[in-house]
């Protein structure tokens, strides 16, 4: 399959690729319990993340049919992490 064309930009947001710079904000995202209370899936772990982290970093093109692509989307005025969506 292609690649995909990303970043894709707004006048407020940016999707793009998951860089190792995440890391940190995704630690902290999914250490926090009140995050998860109505979201049928428990916190990750610091091992877990950086697993996922891994897969998401690089990970360019869909491959194959039924592939997932996750990208992170920022504020495009200071480039602040808004979460991830998913094609």
């Amino acid at each position: 399959m292609e690649s995909l064309a990303f970043p894709i930009s707004t006048d407020r947001l940016v999707v793009r690729f998951y860089e190792q710079r995440d890391r940190e904000l995704e630690l902290a995202i999914h250490g926090d319990d009140r995050l998860f209370s109505d979201v049928p899936m428990n916190p990750r772990t610091p091992a877990e993340i950086d697993e996922s982290l891994e897969k998401r970093v690089g990970q360019h093109s869909l491959g194959e049919v039924g592939a997932i692509v996750s990208l992170a989307v920022e504020v495009a005025t200071d480039k602040s992490y808004v979460g991830v969506v998913q094609l």
